[in-house]
């Protein structure tokens, strides 16, 4: 029974430390992007990104996903 109250209060206390992670995420990328420096341009992201969409490679070839070309893929 206590093992059970062990695991209760530790899937508690790792919930409130996500909680305490996203909260402090959000505010330090709000810091950084609503009060950026003076030298800061802004562009829109067609500007400094180029968008195209095609098939996802299968993720167990290694090769597709190591690449030098950074890009996105849908994670669900």
């Amino acid at each position: 029974m206590k093992a059970f109250e062990g695991v209760a209060t530790a899937q508690a206390n790792a919930h409130t430390n996500l909680q305490n992670a996203h909260s402090l995420l959000d505010d330090y990328l709000k810091a950084v992007f609503m009060h950026h420096g003076k030298k800061w341009v802004e562009k829109r992201l067609d500007e400094v990104a180029k968008f195209s969409s095609g098939g996802t490679p299968p993720k167990q070839n290694e090769s597709y996903w190591s690449g030098k070309i950074p890009w996105v893929s849908d994670v669900t």
